[in-house]
């Protein structure tokens, strides 16, 4: 190995460094402009993640999510209707293993 060419390596290194901060410098004005102008940031964080993601991977995510909201909505729903009728939490919302869920292996 040459001292020539990790200095090479070294300084090309630096460089990429340098580009990044420099892009990060320039992202950071960008989504402060989009502050300024009314925008929520953290949506558009959440939109640029989401974009990045394949097509099919972030259409499996999203039905993963909606899955899951409809779930604790139902879920929530009972416990409403159970607190109110006054059962305890968790009394008569029905079978404890849902479809898809991992079964408890017997001990």
């Amino acid at each position: 190995m040459s001292g020539q060419q990790l200095l090479s390596i070294v300084e090309r290194i630096e460089s990429q460094h340098s580009a990044k901060r420099e892009i990060e410098e320039d992202t950071r004005e960008i989504y402060a402009e989009a502050k300024a102008n009314g925008y929520d940031t953290k949506a558009i964080r959440e939109i640029i993640k989401r974009r990045a993601k394949d097509p099919s991977e972030r259409s499996e995510f999203e039905s993963i999510v909606d899955l899951y909201e409809t779930e604790i909505a139902t879920a929530s729903r009972a416990h409403t209707r159970d607190t109110r009728d006054g059962q305890p939490s968790g009394a008569g919302t029905g079978s404890a293993v849902r479809a898809g869920a991992p079964i408890p292996e017997a001990v």
